[in-house]
């Protein structure tokens, strides 16, 4: 995975290459953003073994273009990345008011 600062965060991020269809008529690009990270704890062995931690990065949201593809311009790129992040902010947002029970 990549790094990117974007408004003064730092996201990691991976690009997909997605198909479907028969015989894999239709392929695109997605690139997936990630924010922060959980950590994971799992034994090595199914039920033994030493414990081991493994961080998890947390899904922010994802882009329908691949943003290292020469195509696209800086400018495309950072309003498409703007949108969604205008998006996740907002889906945020609505989260934190339910949690604290400010549903209407």
């Amino acid at each position: 995975m990549n790094k990117l600062i974007f408004n003064e965060l730092e996201f990691l991020y991976e690009i997909k290459d997605c198909e479907d269809g028969e015989y894999s008529m239709y392929k695109w690009f997605e690139t997936d953003f990630y924010l922060g990270s959980t950590k994971k704890y799992y034994k090595k062995y199914w039920l033994f073994g030493e414990k081991l931690c493994k961080d998890i990065p947390t899904f922010a949201f994802t882009i329908d273009i691949d943003i290292e593809d020469i195509r696209y311009t800086k400018e495309e790129i950072y309003l498409k990345i703007q949108k969604a992040f205008n998006i996740y902010n907002k889906k945020k947002q609505r989260l934190l008011e339910i949690n604290t029970g400010q549903i209407i």
